[in-house]
């Protein structure tokens, strides 16, 4: 089972196997049952956190996702992403013209390898998406998602060969720059 898949099914079973209701001052018996303003005083408390490993390397998404996004090349009229290098001494710095072991934090594997790795990194960061997508609707048909403080965030970017940079920790947009919605 993909992580990604774990993650959301587990959020998925404490949500299903919560009681968010005070069944002795409710005549219904689930919160589904129940309309909008049944909830609110009588609503149970509840924090769920749920963490997903993903997009971090290895980038294993679905095949359907990958393909979705394998698709586009940087000639593709508005792709999903562009790689951006340039000539600064920079960049330069850390373009290797060896073959970049898998685990390399720095380099150019080319375009092909490049491609492939920023496909895998939307695919796994789009299957994310779909996950929380199954956790909020899952919530909405309890008829509790208006009870909810929902705050996404991330712990950080990834240079996906920007400036011929992998993974996190540079002081570049692409790895600290994170949402907070």
């Amino acid at each position: 089972l993909h992580p990604t898949a774990w993650t959301t099914q587990t959020a998925l079973d404490v949500i299903d196997h919560f009681d968010f209701g005070n069944n002795d001052n409710n005549n219904a018996s689930t919160a589904g049952e129940r309309s909008k303003d049944d909830v609110g005083d009588d609503l149970k408390k509840m924090f769920l956190k749920v963490s997903y490993h993903r997009p971090h390397s290895p980038y294993d998404p679905p095949k359907r996702l990958f393909e979705k996004y394998l698709k586009y090349n940087t000639t593709t009229k508005n792709p999903p992403y562009t790689r951006f290098v340039n000539n600064t001494s920079w960049d330069k710095q850390y373009k290797t013209n060896e073959k970049m072991p898998h685990d390399a934090w720095y380099g150019d594997p080319g375009h092909v390898q490049a491609h492939k790795s920023r496909a895998g990194y939307l695919a796994n960061a789009e299957f994310v998406d779909e996950g929380i997508g199954q956790i909020l609707e899952t919530l909405k048909e309890q008829n509790v998602l208006d009870q909810f403080l929902i705050i996404w965030t991330a712990d950080h970017g990834d240079m996906n060969g920007d400036h011929n940079l992998w993974r996190k920790g540079y002081a570049w947009d692409k790895s600290s720059h994170v949402p907070m919605m």
